[in-house]
């Protein structure tokens, strides 16, 4: 293998999870040389921007070539049997009062598994007039603009019922379209699964099913770790019977039971948290927004504990300046060689995986507060991290 495929596969896994297998990256070969001579340039010289956060749509357009879009109409029938008998209907007796539903459908490709849950509930029934919303996400935007059309050939209906099809789609032509008001509760949007989602957007239920197959065991665990932290108490989360198991300490990690229901295993938080009683401020004070220097404050407390090696202080200095702001590549960076020091390795690659998006936002000569380093010499230290953050502690 040429050095520069080898540091595009490694680009690629690192910024999708994807690991490509021997076909797709004898494809992947062949769709770098074409690239190259349409762009008049080398392979070598193509891979080499992209690492520097040059020609970004570019090679976007490249990784989505290679995301897997296999999917289909009540797919698993176990999984869709335990939906449907027992994880949908205990959640709308829970929400009853609430009537409110909120999904999630990672990795949805074209959609089908996204407006498969919208049928289930409708067969069930007693949801007519709830607040139910379906997001389904994926890397890949064309694939999205399939979903949003809902318009199905017969491939995608090879485990479901005729009478589903008769239920919940209008033939238009050689194609199913999905009733229109369906539609209108599923919503798509892009998102990478290695980059956590807003904390605020909460689900009641998350799908992410044969999607970290094509993923290294490390990242998968990550994935679960951001997906697990979206769920509210009592949530569900399937994945799919050949994705990753999750493991024990990520388990501890995130608070999540191991539940056997017929044929299948799932996921689900507990119904209860503890919680956390707030500080009392007195009648005649008002809350104060932070000060803009907050962040850089913390942001340099971290730094400190970082070279005292106090890993722990460190998170929690730097956790704080992220939460004052988000977009800031350095807070990010702390972050990850905290993990690292920890032997959170998992962790340290998540945290690397949003300082490099952050700093492929900038322009390469841009320099960020307290540092005097351009973003591009900036990804060069993440590159470095990375590579110690995939050696097993």
């Amino acid at each position: 293998m040429n050095p520069e495929l080898r540091a595009l596969l490694a680009l690629i896994e690192r910024n999708t999870g994807l690991r490509l297998n021997s076909a797709q990256t004898t494809d992947l070969n062949l769709t770098l040389e074409k690239l190259a001579a349409s762009q008049q340039t080398s392979a070598a010289d193509l891979v080499r921007a992209f690492q520097h956060g040059q020609k970004p749509e570019l090679l976007a357009q490249l990784q989505t070539k290679f995301t897997v879009s296999e999917t289909h109409f009540y797919r698993i029938a176990p999984q869709i049997e335990v939906l449907k008998n027992s994880i949908l209907p205990e959640l709308i007796e829970r929400n009853r009062e609430k009537q409110q539903l909120r999904f999630w459908s990672a990795g949805c490709s074209s959609g089908e598994e996204a407006y498969t849950l919208l049928m289930l509930l409708e067969e069930i029934g007693g949801v007519q007039n709830w607040d139910v919303e379906v997001l389904g996400t994926d890397l890949n935007p064309a694939v999205l603009e399939l979903a949003r059309a809902g318009s199905y050939g017969h491939w995608s209906f090879r485990d479901t019922p005729l009478s589903v099809m008769e239920r919940f789609f209008d033939l238009n032509g050689a194609k199913y379209q999905v009733r229109g008001d369906l539609r209108t509760r599923a919503i798509f949007e892009v998102h990478n699964l290695l980059v956590p989602p807003d904390a605020n957007r909460k689900f009641d239920l998350i799908l992410c099913r044969n999607v970290t197959i094509y993923f290294s065991p490390q990242t998968a665990q990550g994935v679960y770790q951001n997906l697990a932290r979206q769920l509210l108490p009592g949530g569900w989360l399937i994945l799919g019977p050949s994705d990753p198991p999750i493991q024990p300490d990520v388990i501890d990690q995130i608070a999540l039971e191991r539940v056997m229901l017929p044929g299948v295993i799932v996921w689900k938080t507990p119904e209860r948290i503890q919680k956390i009683n707030p500080v009392q401020i007195p009648i005649n004070l008002k809350p104060q927004p932070p000060k803009p220097e907050d962040w850089q404050q913390n942001l340099k407390q971290g730094y400190h504990s970082l070279q005292a090696r106090s890993y722990n202080t460190a998170l929690k200095q730097l956790r704080r300046a992220a939460f004052l702001e988000p977009k800031q590549a350095l807070v990010q960076i702390g972050m990850a060689q905290a993990f690292l020091g920890l032997t959170q390795h998992a962790r340290a690659l998540g945290a690397l995986r949003q300082a490099n998006n952050i700093l492929l936002s900038l322009e390469p000569d841009a320099k960020l507060w307290g540092c005097d380093k351009t973003a591009q010499q900036l990804l060069q230290l993440v590159n470095d991290l990375f590579d110690q953050a995939k050696v097993s502690p």
